[in-house]
């Protein structure tokens, strides 16, 4: 019952439960039975007899430990000597610079450590809403970085994004603007680029950081208030799934990123999610915010950022750097307590304070954007032919999913769900067909 055999693959069902909730694979289960992954910080060692020893090399339960110097110097030190660390090369390094606080603070520290100016580059649409290269373009002139603005229409944008699908070794909900960035940038003769990537789960850039107090006190709600939730909507369904009061912040964590509760799967016939052999006791770490941290590195960034930046940029034999994930930086953010981390009006204040004096304001003053895609309204016109035929061929691999597919296409035409809910059926088909023979 825990798998279905196809002619060429093996489809587990607890992956699959997996990548529907989240969007993306757990290392420890991906759709492949004969495929296994390397677990986040582990070595494997094979000798000459084909016998295998494994071990991890580092672990985050060593990080109870609070700080005892100065946070704002501290992180600015530390950030520094990362970037400059990966700025090693025998070839030019530059950045991707979107106009957000990490990537300029990526660019800032990068251009100082040169001396020389690094291209910073930054993808731009001439529809000027999903366009942020304006800020971007103010960040590389205040610390003498050379701006390298890349133009691209919305039909070169669309002509990727089926060749992104193709270039996924794994299928993820996410991955196509990576994808995209780094065509471009690679199409102008770059080899090495460092990514600001890390910054929101290091220094509490993402929304649960906010809502976790608040979240808590709804998760005291009784069962019976839990069933009336259930009944008025989307929202009040995803808060009657909340973890329980004495869940750990991870719990939180997850249930925030998720796109389908457990209800929502068994009702398509999947299994529930089985995340307990990936948990960390929270007494790892100093607080709770902490938690939250690892949670969310541990979930989203990835199982879903790191894992797309790495394929989506190899797919053009770019290498991607995160000098925001330098081991240093990362112990040294786990280990900073809430009140010095994740106080404030800004998102992410420790890194603000570090660096507001060499960023113009209009980096942190303004709300977070990132490099989206118009994708709900591409879904629904140019790229309705790539959503019908992933559903398609979801459904002549994993025909007994076919009620499940009706519904949701049903509920993303009438605009009950979000495009990412279906996206991630487009991109799982498409990924069957292909490794099917």
């Amino acid at each position: 019952p825990l798998v279905v055999e196809t002619e060429a693959l093996v489809i587990n069902h607890q992956a699959l439960s997996h990548f529907i909730a989240f969007g993306a694979f757990d290392e420890k289960v991906i759709l492949n039975d004969a495929i296994h992954m390397v677990p986040p910080s582990s070595w494997v060692c094979y000798d000459r007899s084909g016998n295998e020893r494994a071990g991890r090399y580092w672990t985050p339960a060593t990080l109870s430990k609070k700080v005892n110097e100065n946070v704002v110097s501290g992180t600015r030190r530390r950030i520094s000597d990362a970037v400059e660390r990966h700025l090693l090369s025998d070839v030019p390094v530059a950045t991707f610079l979107s106009g957000g606080l990490d990537s300029s603070v990526v660019t800032l520290l990068a251009q100082r450590a040169l001396g020389n100016p690094i291209q910073a580059f930054s993808v731009g649409f001439k529809e000027r809403k999903w366009d942020e290269s304006e800020v971007a373009r103010e960040v590389a002139e205040s610390c003498g970085a050379d701006f390298c603005r890349i133009e691209l229409t919305e039909e070169e944008a669309l002509e990727s994004v089926a060749a992104a699908i193709n270039s996924m070794d794994i299928p993820t909900i996410d991955g196509i603007n990576t994808y995209i960035v780094s065509n471009a940038v690679r199409k102008e003769g770059v080899k090495v680029v460092l990514s600001g990537l890390g910054g929101d789960e290091l220094f509490c850039g993402y929304p649960i950081f906010k809502e976790y107090d608040l979240l808590r006190r709804l998760a005291h709600m009784p069962v019976w208030i839990r069933g009336i939730l259930r009944l008025s909507g989307s929202t009040g369904k995803r808060l009657s799934c909340l973890p329980n009061n004495s869940e750990p912040a991870e719990a939180f964590a997850r249930w925030r990123r998720r796109f389908f509760t457990d209800k929502e799967l068994n009702d398509m016939g999947l299994a529930s999610v089985d995340w307990e052999s990936n948990r960390v006791d929270d007494a790892c770490f100093i607080d709770e915010k902490a938690a939250l941290s690892w949670a969310e590195a541990s979930v989203y960034m990835r199982n879903i950022l790191l894992r797309d930046s790495d394929q989506m940029s190899m797919a053009h034999s770019l290498e991607l750097r995160v000098p925001l994930l330098d081991l240093e930086v990362v112990e040294w953010a786990l280990s900073i307590g809430k009140g010095e981390k994740c106080t404030g009006n800004f998102n992410k204040p420790l890194l603000i304070s570090a660096f507001e004096e060499e960023l113009p304001r209009s980096v942190y003053s303004r709300k977070k954007q990132g490099f989206d895609l118009p994708m709900d309204r591409w879904m629904r016109g140019p790229l309705e032919q790539v959503v019908n035929d992933g559903i398609n061929a979801l459904v002549k691999g994993l025909p007994w999913i076919e009620l499940a597919m009706h519904n949701q296409i049903k509920a993303f035409r009438a605009h009950k769900i979000h495009w990412t809910r279906l996206w991630g059926f487009v991109v799982l088909g498409h990924w069957i067909k292909k490794n099917l023979r």
